[in-house]
């Protein structure tokens, strides 16, 4: 089997198709309305997490292949190994990527574990070989990071635009952002605030324009030492 390409998918304003009305549905759904698909779950019955929300559309049906229209991506969640089947195959068909439950070997995709600090996603995956395996990971990465991963990603945004006005050598620019990331910086946002760390940034970016090698101090935390950083 080829390797999986992971990519972060925009779904915004996308129709998501989920048939089945079981567990499995419903956290397809959650997932799919979170990164704000219109969703349409199809089956003849559901359990209650799905029939509580407001936020999609439930098809109370058989399945047949015209409810498949128009679909961007296809969930075949139910306990029917065949219909799942039939399913990807219709999908397919129609021109839809689909994931079938408990069957990664007639998936065009796979859903992995995902931890969110922000704007940041951390996800796991195994190609579908030990979802537990997955989850069992992202949940030790989720007692790693810390809260204010999340901060530190807006405040690298809006450097990373200003470094590229200011800054003309792409490769310098790497070099920046990369010293950013170090772990002296999380350090000072989250003891000392955006303000603190705002200031250090620009001393990193003159730091680096001049030449100099290593950081500019921050007290407590690391940096000014000489070290290259682009060794660690």
């Amino acid at each position: 089997m080829a390797s999986l390409y992971p990519i972060e998918l925009n779904l915004a304003g996308r129709e998501a198709v989920v048939v089945g009305g079981g567990m499995v549905s419903a956290r397809k759904v959650a997932g799919l309305i979170e990164a704000g698909a219109r969703v349409r779950a199809v089956s003849p019955s559901f359990i209650g997490e799905l029939t509580d929300r407001k936020d999609v559309i439930l098809q109370v049906q058989a399945y047949d292949p015209s409810v498949l229209g128009g679909a961007f991506l296809v969930f075949a969640c139910t306990d029917d190994p065949a219909l799942n089947r039939r399913v990807a195959e219709d999908a397919r068909a129609a021109g839809a990527l689909c994931n079938v439950a408990d069957d990664p070997g007639n998936c065009d995709f796979m859903v992995p574990a995902v931890l969110r600090r922000g704007r940041m996603t951390v996800a796991v995956g195994t190609a579908g070989a030990s979802p537990a395996l997955a989850a069992a990971v992202r949940d030790r990465l989720d007692e790693i990071l810390e809260s204010e991963h999340a901060l530190l990603v807006e405040e690298l945004a809006r450097a990373r635009a200003a470094i590229r006005q200011e800054v003309e050598a792409e490769d310098l620019r790497q070099r920046i952002l990369r010293s950013l990331c170090r772990e002296c910086s999380l350090k000072l946002l989250a003891a000392r605030g955006v303000e603190a760390w705002r200031a250090w940034m620009q001393r990193v970016v003159r730091h680096h324009l001049e030449g100099r090698r290593g950081l500019p101090p921050v007290e407590g935390y690391g940096g000014g030492s000489g070290d290259d950083d682009d060794r660690h």
